[in-house]
């Protein structure tokens, strides 16, 4: 934590408790303490901020301490799903198929991992699924075999072996790779753009997206 003492690190943490960050809402969310710890952090006839941590043990109520308690019990859960999920891939990377590393974590994960609304679209094997899911009917068999039959010599190479490899995954685990890297909405668009893809003229037209 860029070499915060421990004394730092507690007050940052309730800060984020009392006063919520850039992106969410105070972490306390009751309104009778949040407005006593706001009145308590500052001194106003001295002009002068009181941490948190010594406001806790002097002058808080006790429905605050407890209050904190349950939060931070709250927040050390989180932590210790969060280093159990780095565990999990960092396990992974060391295993047989560190290559699958993200895809097991996301598997075996300790809680549900949260999707984007969208496809990040930035992952290669992520396009890939896509590309299966719409134009090939979920199919990794049939893409395999448009590439070999309309794939240039790069295609049938890099996205060839991306397909065997997640094809592969999906086998050994009983899993449907959809249901690990995308949202019910996105797999939903999926399911739209694949029926609009079933009424053109040609369905084995090469992918419009191109794969890494």
């Amino acid at each position: 934590m860029r070499n915060v003492t421990e004394t730092e690190a507690v007050e940052m943490l309730l800060r984020v408790f009392f006063e919520g960050s850039a992106s969410d809402v105070p972490w306390v969310r009751h309104w009778g303490i949040e407005a006593e710890m706001e009145e308590l952090a500052y001194h106003k006839e001295l002009d002068m901020p009181v941490p948190y941590q010594y406001l806790l043990l002097t002058l808080a109520s006790e429905a605050t301490r407890q209050t904190t308690r349950a939060t931070a019990e709250g927040v050390r859960d989180a932590a210790e799903n969060l280093l159990a999920l780095l565990d999990l891939y960092d396990e992974a990377c060391q295993g047989e198929h560190p290559e699958w590393a993200k895809l097991i974590a996301l598997l075996e994960a300790p809680f549900p991992v949260q999707r984007p609304r969208d496809c990040d679209t930035r992952d290669s094997d992520v396009i890939s699924v896509m590309i299966r899911d719409i134009r090939f009917d979920g199919s990794w068999q049939k893409k395999l075999r448009w590439l070999a039959l309309q794939g240039t010599e790069a295609q049938r190479r890099v996205d060839g072996a991306r397909a065997r490899r997640l094809a592969a995954f999906e086998e050994a685990h009983g899993v449907d790779l959809a249901d690990l890297l995308f949202s019910q909405e996105a797999k939903a668009d999926h399911e739209r753009l694949a029926e609009a893809f079933e009424g053109e003229a040609h369905p084995l037209r090469p992918p419009s997206w191109r794969e890494n």
